[in-house]
């Protein structure tokens, strides 16, 4: 009897999930990663969190925070392409068929003013780092398609 495992199989080789044309190989079990620890939309789940104050204009966190055991919930699954949507378009007033489902009692317009509301907190932290001397490495995205007739692999235009 082999003991043996293969690398695809085992997630302890994995820091991250690998992915291939068509494929994901999760890092974690598939019951893990797509269900017991995945924030699906109505579903508690225990989290440890960190909670604070934040400056929305400087970013600087104007009171201690708080760290402890909670249950969160997921109201939706964006996507990112549904996310950029709301920012490139912030005064666009999405229809629900317009987005997965929203767990009640948030509404799309609730998710289109809280996007919007932290990527402008991301923009001015990405600032402050900036002005504190980070600096930034742009690197190319390689990205993958599949041609729609023969199913073989083409590199994407994606940059």
């Amino acid at each position: 009897m082999s003991t043996s495992v293969t690398y695809v199989s085992c997630s302890v080789f994995r820091a991250t999930s690998v992915y291939l044309v068509q494929q994901v190989v999760p890092m974690l079990p598939r019951r893990l990663c797509e269900d017991l620890c995945s924030l699906n939309p109505g579903s508690d789940r225990l989290a440890f969190s960190v909670e604070w104050l934040m400056d929305a204009e400087d970013g600087t966190i104007m009171e201690e925070e708080w760290f402890g055991r909670t249950v969160i919930r997921s109201c939706c699954k964006l996507s990112y392409d549904h996310a950029q949507e709301m920012l490139d378009d912030p005064t666009r007033d999405f229809s629900p068929s317009e987005l997965p489902p929203v767990e009640a009692p948030w509404t799309p317009s609730d998710l289109a003013r809280r996007v919007s509301a932290l990527q402008q907190v991301a923009a001015r932290l990405r600032a402050r780092r900036t002005e504190g001397g980070a600096i930034r490495l742009d690197q190319p995205k390689l990205a993958f398609g599949t041609d729609k007739e023969t199913g073989m692999p083409h590199v994407s235009d994606e940059s």
